[in-house]
Parts: C-alpha cells; sequence; structure tokens
C-alpha cells in the first residue's frame, strides 16, 4: 500500500502561505505607525511651504507698497507744501481703509495719479512763470523774428494757463473721490433703527394695560 506524497505537500504549502500571511501582518502593523507618521510630516511640510510662500508674497507687497509710495513722495518733492499736505491727508485715509476695499477701488491707483497731477500742475505753473512777457524792449524796436517769438511766448503762456487750471480741477476731482471712497467704505450701509424696537416695546405695553384693565373690570 502506497502512502501519497500529496498530503505533506499541501501542508507545506498552507505552513508558507500562514506565515508569509503572519509576516504581512507584522508589516503592516509596524509599518502603519510610521506611515502615519511620514503622512503627517508630508502634510505639515505642505502647511509650512504655504505659509512661508504666502509670508513672501506679503513681505513682496509690502515692499512693491513702500516703493510705490516713496516714488509719489519723490514727485511730491517740489510742488510745494498745501498740495504735499494734501496728498499726506488723503494717504492717512487711505492707510485708514481695509486692505480689501483698497485693492478693490485701487486707491493706490488714485494717489499714483495724484501725484503724477501735482507734478504736472506744478510744472506748468513755473512754465507759466517763465512764459510771463517783459516789457524792456520797445515794440518798435524788437526785429520780426523777435516779435515772432514773443507772440508764440505769450500763445504758449495762455495754453500752460488753461492746461494749469484743467490740472488743478483734476486734482480736486481726485481729492473728492478717495474721501468719497474712503466715506462709503467706512460706513457701507445705513445704521440699525430703533424705531421697529419702540413700537414692539409700546404694544407690548398696551396690552398690559388693557389686560389690566379688563381684569379691574371683571372684579368691579
Amino acid at each position: 500500500m502506497q502512502v501519497s506524497n500529496r498530503t505533506p505537500t499541501k501542508l507545506r504549502t498552507t505552513a508558507v502561505s500562514a506565515v508569509g500571511i503572519g509576516s504581512l501582518g507584522l508589516v503592516a502593523w509596524f509599518a502603519a505607525p510610521v506611515v502615519s507618521v511620514v503622512m503627517t510630516i508630508v502634510a505639515l511640510a505642505m502647511v509650512l511651504g504655504v505659509a512661508v510662500s504666502r509670508g513672501r508674497e506679503q513681505r513682496a507687497r509690502r515692499r512693491a507698497k513702500r516703493r510705490r509710495v516713496a516714488a509719489r513722495r519723490w514727485k511730491l518733492r517740489q510742488v510745494g507744501a498745501p498740495r504735499a499736505h494734501q496728498y499726506e491727508e488723503l494717504h492717512e485715509l487711505v492707510e485708514s481703509c481695509e486692505a480689501s476695499a483698497a485693492e478693490r477701488f485701487d486707491l493706490e491707483g488714485l494717489l499714483d495719479q495724484f501725484a503724477a497731477l501735482a507734478q504736472a500742475h506744478c510744472r506748468h505753473a513755473k512754465a507759466v512763470e517763465l512764459a510771463a512777457c517783459d516789457d524792456k524792449a520797445p515794440e518798435r524796436a524788437r526785429s520780426p523774428l523777435s516779435k515772432q517769438i514773443r507772440v508764440r511766448r505769450e500763445q504758449y503762456r495762455e495754453a500752460c494757463i488753461r492746461e494749469t487750471e484743467l490740472l488743478a480741477d483734476g486734482l480736486e476731482t481726485l481729492d473728492d473721490l478717495v474721501r468719497f471712497v474712503v466715506q462709503r467704505v467706512m460706513a457701507p450701509a445705513p445704521g440699525p433703527r430703533i424705531e421697529h424696537e419702540v413700537d414692539r416695546r409700546l404694544a407690548d405695553l398696551d396690552e398690559v394695560d388693557h389686560a389690566q384693565e379688563d381684569l379691574a373690570r371683571s372684579f368691579g
């Protein structure tokens, strides 16, 4: 009678499979904490990366804003104290405004335009002074070419006067616009009203009074 070799082979295969499954279980059991730690580190790295990126962007925006403000003040160096003081007032108003609102309405852009207009206004005002004609030489003593230049100087002076007036009007318009935008941002909607609450309380008091009167009549 022959003994089959299949049974020992099956037993060995089953044993090997059991050992393999047990090994995989042990590996999974030991690897789970490691994987969790790795995932946590990766998540922290991503969060830190985002924070660092945002910090860089914020610093870059602050540097750009400082350069922008410095460029405006450089333009305003020779415009005179009254106009420079007017700009500083507008700058303080914009700084007091919320950053999101200032960006939405481009208040920094309005300040840039104000500085550019102030510089142009100052230059045209000086051009008006330079274009003023004197009367040192008699009219008849002037040559035709000198008379022609004199006429052109007077014409240019009139053009500079008109341009100076337009620039001054533009400056006042920008001043009003910046103040109006900041005013609307600070108070975007009407404040709360108390009329409804007062009416409701008075109605409650009237109900109490009527109830007391009814109660008094019932006992009377």
